[in-house]
Protein backbone atom coordinates (compact mmCIF):
# COMPACT_ATOMS: atom_id res chain seq x y z
CA UNK A 1 0.00 0.00 0.00
CA UNK A 2 1.02 3.63 -0.31
CA UNK A 3 1.14 4.00 3.47
CA UNK A 4 3.52 1.04 3.79
CA UNK A 5 5.74 2.53 1.08
CA UNK A 6 5.78 5.95 2.75
CA UNK A 7 6.67 4.34 6.09
CA UNK A 8 9.82 2.85 4.52
CA UNK A 9 10.79 6.05 2.71
CA UNK A 10 13.83 7.78 4.18
CA UNK A 11 16.40 10.22 2.84
CA UNK A 12 18.87 7.55 1.71
CA UNK A 13 16.34 5.42 -0.19
CA UNK A 14 14.76 8.46 -1.81
CA UNK A 15 18.18 9.80 -2.88
CA UNK A 16 19.07 6.37 -4.35
CA UNK A 17 15.80 6.26 -6.32
CA UNK A 18 16.24 9.80 -7.65
CA UNK A 19 19.93 9.27 -8.48
CA UNK A 20 19.03 6.06 -10.35
CA UNK A 21 16.22 7.68 -12.35
CA UNK A 22 16.55 7.65 -16.13
CA UNK A 23 14.82 9.69 -18.79
CA UNK A 24 12.26 7.86 -20.88
CA UNK A 25 9.11 8.66 -22.82
CA UNK A 26 5.96 7.85 -20.86
CA UNK A 27 2.29 8.20 -21.74
CA UNK A 28 0.42 8.87 -18.54
CA UNK A 29 -3.15 8.92 -17.41
CA UNK A 30 -3.51 10.70 -14.10
CA UNK A 31 -6.74 11.57 -12.35
CA UNK A 32 -7.63 15.14 -11.48
CA UNK A 33 -7.07 15.86 -7.80
CA UNK A 34 -6.76 18.73 -5.39
CA UNK A 35 -5.55 18.70 -1.81
CA UNK A 36 -4.88 21.28 0.86
CA UNK A 37 -2.96 20.74 4.07
CA UNK A 38 -2.56 23.06 7.01
CA UNK A 39 -0.78 22.51 10.29
CA UNK A 40 0.07 24.73 13.23
CA UNK A 41 3.83 24.69 13.78
CA UNK A 42 3.93 26.02 17.33
CA UNK A 43 3.97 22.56 19.01
CA UNK A 44 6.54 21.23 16.51
CA UNK A 45 8.83 24.22 16.93
CA UNK A 46 8.51 23.99 20.72
CA UNK A 47 9.45 20.29 20.55
CA UNK A 48 12.56 21.35 18.59
CA UNK A 49 13.48 23.73 21.43
CA UNK A 50 12.15 26.99 19.99
CA UNK A 51 10.10 28.20 22.95
CA UNK A 52 11.33 31.66 23.92
CA UNK A 53 10.33 33.16 20.57
CA UNK A 54 6.68 32.45 21.45
CA UNK A 55 6.93 33.97 24.96
CA UNK A 56 6.00 37.68 25.03
CA UNK A 57 8.32 38.36 27.96
CA UNK A 58 11.27 36.08 27.08
CA UNK A 59 11.50 36.57 23.28
CA UNK A 60 14.46 38.59 22.05
CA UNK A 61 13.73 39.54 18.47
CA UNK A 62 15.29 43.00 18.85
CA UNK A 63 17.51 42.42 15.81
CA UNK A 64 14.32 42.36 13.71
CA UNK A 65 13.05 45.65 15.09
CA UNK A 66 11.12 47.14 17.97
CA UNK A 67 7.58 48.22 18.74
CA UNK A 68 6.25 50.99 20.97
CA UNK A 69 3.50 48.51 21.92
CA UNK A 70 5.94 46.17 23.70
CA UNK A 71 8.24 43.25 23.07
CA UNK A 72 8.18 41.61 19.65
CA UNK A 73 7.47 37.87 19.78
CA UNK A 74 6.08 35.11 17.59
CA UNK A 75 2.40 34.66 18.28
CA UNK A 76 1.88 31.59 16.11
CA UNK A 77 3.24 29.73 13.08
CA UNK A 78 1.43 27.74 10.40
CA UNK A 79 2.30 25.71 7.35
CA UNK A 80 -0.17 25.42 4.49
CA UNK A 81 0.24 23.71 1.16
CA UNK A 82 -1.97 22.88 -1.75
CA UNK A 83 -1.68 20.97 -4.97
CA UNK A 84 -4.02 20.87 -7.93
CA UNK A 85 -3.57 18.52 -10.88
CA UNK A 86 -5.95 18.84 -13.81
CA UNK A 87 -5.98 19.08 -17.60
CA UNK A 88 -4.29 22.49 -17.45
CA UNK A 89 -1.29 21.18 -15.48
CA UNK A 90 0.01 21.08 -11.93
CA UNK A 91 -0.11 23.91 -9.42
CA UNK A 92 1.47 23.47 -6.00
CA UNK A 93 1.76 26.11 -3.32
CA UNK A 94 2.99 29.26 -5.02
CA UNK A 95 4.81 27.26 -7.63
CA UNK A 96 3.52 26.56 -11.13
CA UNK A 97 5.07 23.64 -12.98
CA UNK A 98 4.73 23.52 -16.77
CA UNK A 99 5.60 20.24 -18.47
CA UNK A 100 6.44 20.30 -22.15
CA UNK A 101 8.06 17.85 -24.52
CA UNK A 102 11.15 17.80 -26.68
CA UNK A 103 12.20 15.62 -29.59
CA UNK A 104 15.17 14.41 -31.53
CA UNK A 105 15.92 12.93 -34.93
CA UNK A 106 16.46 9.44 -33.47
CA UNK A 107 13.89 6.72 -34.01
CA UNK A 108 11.26 7.16 -31.33
CA UNK A 109 10.99 4.44 -28.70
CA UNK A 110 7.63 2.93 -27.99
CA UNK A 111 6.50 4.96 -24.95
CA UNK A 112 5.83 3.24 -21.67
CA UNK A 113 2.29 3.60 -20.34
CA UNK A 114 1.47 4.54 -16.76
CA UNK A 115 -2.18 4.54 -15.73
CA UNK A 116 -2.68 5.88 -12.22
CA UNK A 117 -6.06 4.31 -11.47
CA UNK A 118 -5.27 3.24 -7.89
CA UNK A 119 -3.61 4.94 -4.88
CA UNK A 120 -0.19 6.42 -5.66
CA UNK A 121 2.61 8.60 -4.28
CA UNK A 122 3.63 11.69 -6.25
CA UNK A 123 6.54 14.13 -6.05
CA UNK A 124 7.60 17.41 -7.55
CA UNK A 125 11.40 17.23 -7.75
CA UNK A 126 13.97 19.92 -8.45
CA UNK A 127 15.92 18.18 -11.24
CA UNK A 128 19.01 20.37 -10.75
CA UNK A 129 19.81 18.89 -7.33
CA UNK A 130 17.37 15.93 -7.12
CA UNK A 131 15.59 17.56 -4.19
CA UNK A 132 11.93 16.72 -3.60
CA UNK A 133 10.05 19.97 -3.10
CA UNK A 134 6.62 18.42 -2.65
CA UNK A 135 5.64 14.84 -1.75
CA UNK A 136 2.07 13.63 -1.44
CA UNK A 137 -0.18 10.62 -1.62
CA UNK A 138 -3.51 10.03 -3.39
CA UNK A 139 -5.37 7.38 -1.40
CA UNK A 140 -8.65 7.35 -3.31
CA UNK A 141 -9.03 7.63 -7.08
CA UNK A 142 -12.37 8.47 -8.68
CA UNK A 143 -13.26 6.31 -11.68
Amino acid sequence: TTQEYLATLDGASLRAALDGATSTTVKTSIPKFEYEYEIGLKPTLAALGIRRAFDVTAADLSRLGSSPDGNIFVEDAFHKTYITVDARGTRAGAVTVVVDGCGSAADPEEPKVVLLDRPFVYMIVDNECNLPIFIGCVNEVEN
